[in-house]
């Protein structure tokens, strides 16, 4: 999966029984949550759907 530019990073730990990290980039955060920007998800679907440009808070001129 190509990953928009505000997303540093996806760990699968799955096989940990953890689910999906999502880092998001510096500067950038979730927009119902202004101060975090790593969340753990339990599907893929969740994060797709949480990385959405609509649900981040990119708090830099980097970002899109």
């Amino acid at each position: 999966m190509k990953l928009p530019k505000w997303v540093a990073y996806i760990d699968d730990e799955t096989s940990l029984d953890h689910g999906y990290i999502v880092t998001l980039a510096s500067g950038c955060t979730f927009k119902d949550e202004p101060d975090c920007g790593v969340r753990g998800f339990d599907t893929m679907a969740e994060v797709k759907q949480a990385i959405k440009r609509d649900n981040i808070i990119v708090n830099n001129t980097q970002g899109a």
